[in-house]
């Protein structure tokens, strides 16, 4: 008799789980574009080191949540990655 949890059925909801998780993320990714607002930064070339500052970490999270979204979309996250550059995962 299989352990308890150790069924067919026991990862069930794990895609659904992890595709929240990334949703969550692209939540904080869109509120920090919000708030960081780097159109109006871009808009004067004194503000160019800040600019850098915001769009790094914001290429990363975009670069991680296209990775983190592969197995579900395959080919939506190689088209992502390869628009910037990534090689395939």
């Amino acid at each position: 008799m299989p352990a308890p949890g150790s069924g067919p059925g026991q990862w069930a909801g794990a895609p659904s789980a992890a595709l929240d998780a990334v949703w969550q993320g692209v939540r904080r990714l869109n509120r920090y574009v919000e708030e960081s607002a780097p159109w109006a930064l871009a808009k004067d070339d004194a503000n160019r080191a800040q600019l850098e500052t915001v769009l790094v970490p914001l290429i990363a999270g975009l670069r991680s949540t296209a990775l983190l979204l592969h197995p579900f979309i395959p080919v939506a996250g190689e088209k992502r990655l390869d628009t910037r550059g990534t090689p395939d995962p």
